[in-house]
């Protein structure tokens, strides 16, 4: 099986932040897109990450849109601009078709080990334990209920 890799690479004019988009589609299978960002000193491995999973149609477009977005100037807020490609994990290989064993390596350079056991069990490779993949954070609910008088009303 083979895999092929798109790496975007931003960093905001600020010169405090980042952000990355990495494409992995398997060849006749499923897609993946792994969007990671940060304080620029995170950027060699760090930060926090979103994982979108589908066919290679849907998590290209949601790269293409969210990489449209965050290269819009915001005025006063500045804008994300295209850096140079860093070298290491996924980076080293944007633009090329790689093997299981390629994927499994450089996906271990890339990112923390709860990340890069979803993305590995999503494609199986790698001996990867269970599935397990990092989704949005869920909205924070509160433990205890809340109390209301008569006077909050109903609408």
């Amino acid at each position: 099986m083979t895999y092929k890799i798109d790496v975007q690479y931003l960093e905001h004019d600020g010169g405090t932040k980042f952000y990355e988009t990495v494409l992995i589609q398997e060849d006749g299978g499923p897609g993946m897109l792994i969007k990671r960002y940060g304080s620029i000193d995170k950027k060699m491995g760090g930060g926090a990450t979103i994982i979108e999973r589908g066919s290679h149609s849907v998590v290209a477009a949601s790269a293409n849109k969210i990489l449209t977005e965050k290269r819009k100037p915001r005025g006063d807020k500045g804008q994300y601009k295209d850096a140079p490609r860093l070298s290491f994990g996924l980076h080293q290989v944007r633009g090329l078709s790689i093997s299981n064993s390629d994927l499994t390596m450089y996906v271990t350079q890339h990112y923390n080990r709860a990340d890069s056991d979803a993305i590995k069990s999503y494609f199986g490779v790698g001996g990867a334990a269970a599935e397990v993949v990092k989704e949005e954070p869920a909205a924070f609910v509160s433990e205890e209920p809340v109390i209301r008088d008569a006077s909050w009303g109903s609408w």
